[in-house]
């Protein structure tokens, strides 16, 4: 079942965030469209910030008043 395999993700995902924190990282940062849904997941696990692609792109849009983005 594919909500399964977004649970196993998101639980890996959270190991590694953990790994990279307790390295010294002071963000973690996610550069993929498709993990946004387990953002906030990952987020609860870990005690830096998470920075997600799409956030910095919608600031930069804001920014430049870019009302229309295709991607």
């Amino acid at each position: 079942m594919i909500k399964e395999e977004w649970e196993k993700i998101g639980v890996e995902l959270s190991n590694i965030a953990n790994i990279l924190e307790n390295a010294g990282g002071d963000y973690i940062v996610i550069a993929t469209n498709m993990i946004h849904k387990l953002v906030n997941d990952i987020q609860r696990h870990i005690n830096v910030p998470l920075i997600h692609i799409a956030d910095c792109v919608a600031e930069k849009c804001k920014d430049k008043k870019v009302e229309n983005v295709v991607f």
